[in-house]
């Protein structure tokens, strides 16, 4: 689930430390609910070869077992002022929830398969 349906009770994804937006930074932050243990997401994730790039991952565990997963990115630099016109924060927040979904996806098949 989104950033924009955390269920009652949940607190808000978690931005990364230091990611306060500035002139010089954008950040982006989004969470989903994975029915897995903390320790099977981690190993999906630290599969670097599936996907390229820098990435800030949180994972806190649910009291079902389940893992609470705050995903984001943070850019940062002079650059990021001057290409704040041409950055699309909506589309590239789509981006990141729609991976959230895939890694739920993945995690909670790997899981199912053993």
């Amino acid at each position: 689930m989104s950033s924009a349906t955390t269920p009652a009770g949940k607190p808000p994804p978690r931005a990364p430390h230091g990611a306060e937006e500035t002139l010089l930074s954008i950040t982006i932050s989004t969470s989903v609910e994975i029915d897995a243990p903390k320790q099977l997401v981690w190993d999906v994730l630290t599969d670097f070869s599936a996907y390229p790039g820098e990435h800030v991952f949180i994972l806190d565990c649910n009291a079902d077992g389940s893992t609470h997963l705050t995903h984001g990115e943070r850019y940062s630099g002079v650059l990021v002022a001057l290409a704040r016109p041409f950055l699309n924060k909506e589309r590239n927040q789509a981006g990141y929830e729609g991976f959230n979904q895939v890694l739920k996806q993945r995690v909670e098949s790997v899981r199912d398969t053993g």
